[in-house]
């Protein structure tokens, strides 16, 4: 199982993991947030770009990262190299198997830049770079 990580799992980690779903089938994927606030429902303009990809996206609630998570994960992709590092240093039993996506997928030394509070081509142009990185991974999982 992929898990995907942002801060605060209603947008970009929740998209990834809808993403994954969609090209790889149900349970080969989850989410969660370093900063999520439990039971938080997707982000509407996220869930509107995964529509305009062709995605349905199924029921999403926001949770925490814990260990648990971290624990059955086969692989851990944040969405920032900061949080990768962070990650990393607060539970190093799991280091090896924490990556951020974009240089782990696309060799792109770049973060996942964060649609919160934009607008919906900001939320679609983040969505189209998941979905990239995302199918970039199919040889690697």
């Amino acid at each position: 199982m992929t898990l995907y990580i942002c801060s605060g799992n209603t947008c970009r980690s929740f998209m990834a993991e809808q993403l994954h779903t969609y090209h790889y089938g149900t349970g080969t994927a989850d989410s969660a947030g370093l900063a999520a606030y439990p039971g938080s429902p997707a982000n509407p303009k996220a869930v509107w770009a995964l529509g305009e990809l062709f995605v349905e996206p199924g029921p999403h609630r926001a949770k925490p990262v814990t260990a648990q998570l971290l624990e059955a994960a086969d692989l851990v992709l944040t969405m920032e190299r900061a949080q990768a590092a962070l990650l990393s240093s607060i539970a190093p039993e799991y280091a090896g198997k924490i990556h951020a996506l974009l240089p782990y997928a696309l060799d792109e030394q770049d973060d996942v830049a964060d649609p919160y509070g934009g607008d919906y081509d900001t939320y679609y142009a983040c969505a189209a770079k998941l979905d990239e990185a995302v199918r970039a991974l199919k040889g690697r999982l």
